[in-house]
């Protein structure tokens, strides 16, 4: 990812996807979409963090409002959704079995079942998962342009990239393997749902309130 202008260059992928315990549900039994969470056997039971205080729940409201309808969010809402303040209560919850099926960044994830072992797994949504690019960018004010240049180009090599994925998020490089226990970046991105990102900078008060007013509002 970068802009057409060249003002900025993805740095990380970071994923939106469905999460399950897997001590709690069999794989066959978990949602295997995101249309699935509408589904009445998890009402309840499932749970998606605050596009108000999350950039990244932000960025998927977005983009399952834009693919589905506001509707889906109304679906989702009528089916016992649950809002939590970020990703960290959601993972908590889901470890519990207080939720069922979870819309959740997939670091954190990932992060839990390899260092932790904890019985989390990773749906990837056959209708898409939803990346959400870290852009880097030099500032043209900035008192120094050499160092922030190189900041810039460690992030973007190879060693810089490694870190990235140490961290359980994907490079943008193409010779820099997923995280351990990932989905293949190039087939994420392949199949990601289309993000209309001119759209959410925009319209970031009106989408926000449209999801607060469905989905928040009792």
């Amino acid at each position: 990812e970068k802009d057409k202008d060249g003002n900025w260059y993805g740095v990380r992928i970071s994923n939106m996807i469905i999460a399950y315990n897997s001590n709690k549900l069999k794989a066959e039994e978990a949602p295997k979409n995101w249309t699935d969470l509408t589904d009445p056997k998890w009402k309840g039971k499932i749970a998606m963090p605050n596009p108000m205080l999350s950039g990244t729940a932000y960025v998927a409201v977005g983009a399952l409002a834009d693919k589905y309808g506001w509707e889906y969010f109304d679906k989702l809402k009528a089916n016992g959704l649950r809002v939590e303040e970020g990703n960290s209560a959601i993972q908590n919850k889901l470890l519990t079995g207080e939720y069922a099926a979870v819309m959740i960044l997939e670091e954190n994830i990932l992060k839990l079942a390899n260092t932790k072992k904890e019985p989390l797994k990773i749906v990837y949504p056959t209708d898409g998962v939803i990346n959400v690019p870290s852009p880097i960018a030099i500032f043209k004010e900035t008192k120094n342009p050499e160092g922030a240049k190189a900041l810039v180009d460690w992030w973007l090599s190879k060693e810089g990239q490694q870190a990235v994925v140490k961290g359980w998020m994907h490079s943008v490089r193409g010779d820099v393997s997923a995280p351990t226990g990932a989905e293949e970046t190039k087939k994420i991105v392949e199949g990601r749902i289309k993000v209309d990102w001119q759209k959410l900078a925009n319209n970031n008060a009106q989408i926000k309130e449209e999801f607060r007013k469905r989905v928040m509002d009792k």
